[in-house]
């Protein structure tokens, strides 16, 4: 559907690593690690596992919903997880 494509201006390019979340239509998933209901995961962690990744910088405009899940679950997966708080806003700004 339109809202999982990118935008014509952002530059893909072959090397780039996608990872693909809220693939079941049955359950919300929030966090780019794992759907709400921990039953799925993305290839997130093995992707970054895989390169050597320690630490993980979480942005976005949902941090009371995608970017906290993702931080949180960042840090239970064992990465040290950071949310960048100038490239951040919350859904609910109360």
């Amino acid at each position: 559907e339109w809202g999982s494509n990118f935008c014509d201006e952002l530059e893909v390019r072959d090397t780039d690593i996608i990872i693909d979340k809220g693939t079941n239509v049955d359950v919300d998933s929030y966090s780019g690690f794992f759907d709400n209901g921990r039953r799925q995961q993305t290839t997130l962690q093995r992707q970054l596992k895989e390169a050597g990744v320690s630490e993980v910088y979480c942005v976005g405009i949902a941090l009371d919903y995608c970017v906290g899940s993702t931080a949180v679950d960042a840090a239970q997966c064992g990465f040290t997880s950071y949310i960048v708080e100038d490239c951040s806003t919350a859904v609910d700004a109360a």
